[in-house]
């Protein structure tokens, strides 16, 4: 994703939407290579878990399917994890409404892109299931706890709850008038003239 891209002054909401895009095409090209493992050479692809992936001279079939399937899962999960963790740097200390605010249009947003790799997934694996011309019924064999639509919200919810504990309470922001103030001034007033005239009467004593 090239943050050089990204014009500073656009609304955070519309920055984010052009780096969902971008990661948009960085999936699809992911998704692509593996249409090049049944080839002779080794294809090296992402398993967003440390080790890439090698292979090649290979059916899609068997395991490899289950491989294919835990990293994709494993890559959105990932991705939505970065993609908060941008917008929690792009929404500190801003007021808590506008916040608010912003959080709610890039979470629909951040839906709104994993369901399409969702998609996009389930139409690879039913491509590269496909034998003799003949296209594979969809089958969707991922595990997308932690990549859904309630992972998503789960975790906007969560930093807009955080953003709210750091909020200064309204009880800690006004500070308590000392107790003076609070006397009426004719009692201030009186009190003075007391101390004033007993000052006197102990000094012509």
């Amino acid at each position: 994703m090239s943050e050089r891209r990204l014009r500073p002054d656009l609304p955070i909401s519309s920055r984010f939407a052009e780096r969902l895009d971008d990661r948009r095409r960085w999936f699809e090209r992911w998704l692509s290579r593996w249409q090049l493992i049944s080839g002779q050479e080794i294809v090296e692809i992402d398993s967003f878990g440390g080790e890439p992936i090698r292979t090649g001279g290979l059916e899609y079939s068997g395991t490899i399917v289950h491989v294919y399937w835990d990293a994709i899962v494993r890559g959105l999960r990932k991705e939505i994890v970065a993609q908060f963790e941008w917008l929690e740097q792009q929404v500190a200390g801003k007021p808590l409404a506008q916040a608010e605010q912003i959080i709610d249009v890039c979470a629909g947003k951040l839906v709104t892109f994993a369901e399409r790799i969702r998609r996009d997934a389930i139409a690879k694996d039913s491509i590269l299931r496909s034998r003799n011309g003949v296209r594979a019924p969809a089958s969707d064999e991922g595990r997308w706890d932690g990549a859904d639509r309630n992972a998503v919200i789960r975790q906007a919810s969560g930093m807009l709850e955080s953003l709210k504990a750091s909020q200064p309470t309204a009880s800690a922001s006004v500070r308590t008038p000392p107790f003076w103030s609070r006397i009426p001034q004719w009692v201030q007033f009186t009190a003075a003239a007391v101390t004033i005239i007993a000052g006197l009467v102990a000094l012509l004593g």
